[in-house]
């Protein structure tokens, strides 16, 4: 429910939906099983939870392949683009021997 309700889905293909959360949830059942047992024990979603949580869920996304066979598209923060200055070529050199 938190990852639907927070808009972490809101990438996911709607088709794709209840697969990547039971993924997912197998996910975090096999490699980040403190958080799901923090969460359990003390019924509460803690900030240090929700940033666990958030950054398994990036990490999953970037394995998840859709129903269409595609690799999920994550729509990451933009970066800056290099200034020329910046951009060094590089140089092969064949030799002959």
């Amino acid at each position: 429910m938190w990852s639907g309700t927070t808009g972490k889905l809101d990438d996911v293909p709607l088709e794709d939906i209840r697969r990547f959360e039971r993924e997912f949830l197998d996910y975090l059942k096999r490699d980040h099983k403190a958080v799901l047992e923090t969460i359990r024990a003390t019924s509460a979603l803690s900030d240090d939870s929700v940033t666990l949580l958030e950054n398994a869920i990036a990490a999953f996304k970037k394995q998840f392949t859709t129903s269409a066979g595609a690799p999920l598209v994550v729509h990451e923060a933009p970066v800056e683009a290099l200034d020329a200055s910046e951009v060094q070529q590089a140089t092969i050199t064949r030799v002959k021997g």
